[in-house]
């Protein structure tokens, strides 16, 4: 299980948005650590750069 952030102001774990810049792919997640995991996993597999956007805690 990964370890998420937790936002001091709110107390809720941040989300990411990891998209990749080489193709379609894109996945909302919860905490720093599962967004690298997400982008280490497909980077692995397709050799894309991905990008990891911080979400606002209202989306």
């Amino acid at each position: 299980m990964a370890i998420t952030e937790r936002d001091p102001g709110q107390g809720e774990p941040k989300r990411f948005l990891v998209e990749c810049e080489g193709c379609s792919f894109e996945c909302a997640t919860t905490g720093r650590e599962e967004a690298e995991r997400i982008g280490d996993a497909h980077r692995g597999e397709t050799g894309h750069d991905l990008v990891a956007l911080e979400l606002p805690p209202s989306m």
